[in-house]
This record gives structure tokens, sequence and C-alpha cells, in this order.
């Protein structure tokens, strides 16, 4: 049973990661005069959805969408902890 919950695991934070990457990487073309120099080069790494004010008016529809694939993914890192650690 672990080895179908791990598959599931590995395959839904490949999915909605790469998925996550890919809008912020589109994101970063959107992004106002007032982002720094890190924001352009890393911001689309990890939280770069939740930081709408940084984005044009089309970024932030993609911030958006960001968000709602970010909710999923922290869920699949909550069940890579229930899985491994409580037992």
């Amino acid at each position: 049973m672990n080895a179908i919950w791990t598959a599931l695991l590995i395959v839904a934070g490949i999915v909605f990661g790469i998925w996550y990457a890919a809008l912020g990487i589109k994101a970063r073309d959107f992004m106002t005069t007032e982002a720094s120099a890190s924001d352009r080069s890393l911001g689309w790494l990890f939280w770069w959805s939740f930081d709408s004010s940084l984005y044009t008016e089309e970024g932030k529809k993609i911030c958006k969408k960001g968000q709602l694939i970010a909710m999923p993914l922290l869920l699949v890192y909550a069940g890579w902890f229930v899985l491994f650690f409580i037992k």
C-alpha cells in the first residue's frame, strides 16, 4: 500500500512542481520595474505567486493560477511527511 501512495506522491510532486515552475518563468515576463534583480532571477522558484504586487495585470492572473497550483503541491508535501515520518 505504501508503494502506491509513494508512486502517487512522486508523480503528483513532479507534475505540480514543473507546472508551478513553468508558470513562474512565464510570470517573469510580466514583472513591473519595481521588481529587484533577485526577484527576476530566482523569484520564480518558490513563493513568487504570493507577491502579486510585483506584476502587471496579466502577471497577477498568472499569480492566481500559481496559487491554485501551490495548494495541491503543499498537500503533496504534507502527504510525504505523513507517509514517511508519522507511523
